[in-house]
């Protein structure tokens, strides 16, 4: 089978600057993996040739995929949206990379048990 695996881009902007770059899941504190660390494993079989940004939603691909947020703590009106709106003016920035791989087949038993126990 297949899944898609995601990792999340995320830049703090300050004073027209980039402070800060990371790579995490859609929470921005569960550090992930960068995409060409993941490229460099072995152990990885992919069925995309490249990854992807997702400009679904607000996110557009003019705007490189991004969507902002003024706060990361600051409570929902201050994170991130679910309608993934973008402004040049927030300090905090993120996008979705994802790509298609191939899982394993200890992946597949894995989840096979699981759907099968729950």
């Amino acid at each position: 089978g297949e899944i898609i695996e995601e990792i999340f881009e995320y830049t703090e902007i300050e004073n027209g600057s980039v402070k800060r770059q990371w790579w995490a899941s859609e929470k921005h504190n569960n550090e992930r993996p960068s995409p060409r660390l993941l490229d460099s494993m072995k152990d990885i079989e992919w069925s995309d040739q490249n990854w992807h940004i997702d400009t679904s939603g607000n996110c557009k691909a003019t705007d490189g995929g991004w969507e902002s947020c003024s706060n990361l703590v600051g409570g929902k009106t201050k994170y991130f949206s679910k309608e993934r709106n973008f402004d040049k003016h927030h300090r905090f920035r993120r996008r979705r990379w994802f790509r298609k791989r191939i899982t394993s087949k200890r992946e597949s038993n894995e989840r096979a048990y699981q759907a099968y126990t729950q």
